[in-house]
């Protein structure tokens, strides 16, 4: 499992989106978009520090050494020629941790092993949908890995909602999975674009009226005029 795919999956876990990690850690979402694309194989120390304390794991972890290494780091090592030994650790295999934990006369932990996950990489697209006000239809997005079982089969991308027209049934932040379609049945949610601006909505037509209703009370019906670009985007299959 590569660097990306940890943080991926340290940061699915947690239930935690790309704003939520930016913001605990303090490190710039494209930073952290950059490092989940791939683009930045080798982040500084200092970068990679603040993401393990804010997923709750540890600098070793996300790079792919033993997650249980805490007999090593205890305060028995305090001699100077302790040093090396331990930096060695950390990237070393099986005999050379327990060869290492004889000579410091320390318990060997066994690591736990490795989460075997399968990983999709999917789009979502940022704002390009919004759950309150529509937005302005951008094509800003990224490629995020994610636990296959965590993505609809049919999903064909994913939208990060921004807003609170559609709680409690779809929260601000949420990704939502979609598929492309140009067909709804009353009370599904879709994905809109009305002219240049797109929203999440649930999709009623009783013959030639068209309207889009939010689940939050607060907001008012979209009713469709004939004069106005209208398309369906696609069908909500999952929302988290």
């Amino acid at each position: 499992m590569s660097l990306a795919s940890r943080i991926a999956w340290l940061k699915s876990t947690r239930k935690m989106t790309t704003e939520d990690l930016s913001i605990r850690s303090s490190v710039p979402p494209g930073t952290i978009n950059k490092i989940l694309n791939g683009e930045t194989k080798n982040p500084t120390a200092k970068t990679l520090a603040k993401l393990a304390t804010a997923l709750g794991s540890s600098v070793e972890f996300l790079y792919g050494a033993p997650e249980k290494i805490s007999a090593v780091e205890q305060p028995e090592a305090k001699e100077e020629w302790h040093r090396p030994l331990l930096r060695a650790y950390q990237s070393a295999e099986k005999p050379i941790r327990e060869a290492t934990c004889v000579v410091l006369r320390i318990p060997y932990i066994e690591p736990e092993p490795e989460p075997d996950v399968e990983m999709d990489e999917m789009i979502v697209y940022s704002y390009a949908s919004a759950a309150g006000d529509p937005l302005y239809a951008e094509d800003d997005y990224e490629r995020i890995p994610f636990p296959t079982d965590e993505v609809p089969r049919d999903a064909d991308f994913g939208i990060r909602i921004k807003g609170n027209s559609m709680e409690p049934t779809i929260e601000d932040g949420a990704i939502v999975w979609v598929r492309k379609t140009h067909e709804l049945f009353n009370g599904q949610i879709g994905i809109f674009m009305i002219d240049d601006e797109a929203a999440c909505k649930r999709f009623y037509r009783n013959g030639r009226l068209l309207q889009l209703e939010s689940d939050n009370d607060a907001y008012d019906p979209i009713v469709i005029k004939e004069y106005q670009d209208f398309r369906i985007v696609g069908r909500v299959l999952q929302y988290k």
